[in-house]
């Protein structure tokens, strides 16, 4: 569930006679018990970014998606130094961040008005969360 949770249990269980596994859920819904050799088996951003391609994929985006991606921007700019989220948006959109994208994702993540909760997306908002996810796969190299 957690992967700090994971890494305390992985650490308490250093030594050689303990083995380390987690529960991988495969596509077709069956699960499979896979071998962890290190304590962090858990790259959350890529699991969001899976998830998003997966929405993506079966027309299911919803507006927690740019949630999502809001999520791997704030971890990809911390890695790569970037003060702001935002400024990831500049390099992603080369140069031409419309403020539309900067408003769609904060209003998705942020807010406070129960009108705003509606969970389906508009065409233009899923358009713009595809470009978004491709511009950063693509700019960063994501796998």
């Amino acid at each position: 569930h957690n992967p700090l949770f994971y890494n305390v249990l992985h650490n308490e269980f250093k030594k050689d006679k303990f083995k380390k596994y987690f529960l991988k859920k495969k596509g077709d819904g069956e699960h499979e018990l896979v071998s962890q050799r290190n304590d962090s088996p858990f790259s959350y951003h890529l699991f969001l970014k899976t998830e998003i391609e997966t929405a993506i994929e079966t027309d299911q985006l919803k507006k927690y998606h740019f949630n999502y991606l809001r999520n791997i921007l704030e971890k990809t700019s911390t890695f790569l130094g970037y003060d702001n989220w935002g400024e990831l948006l500049f390099e992603i959109t080369e140069g031409n961040p419309e403020p539309y994208i900067t408003r769609i994702i904060n209003i998705s993540s942020h807010s406070k008005h129960s009108g705003d909760e509606i969970a389906e997306l508009l065409d233009d908002d899923k358009r713009v969360l595809n470009y978004l996810l491709k511009g950063l796969k693509e700019k960063y190299h994501f796998k």
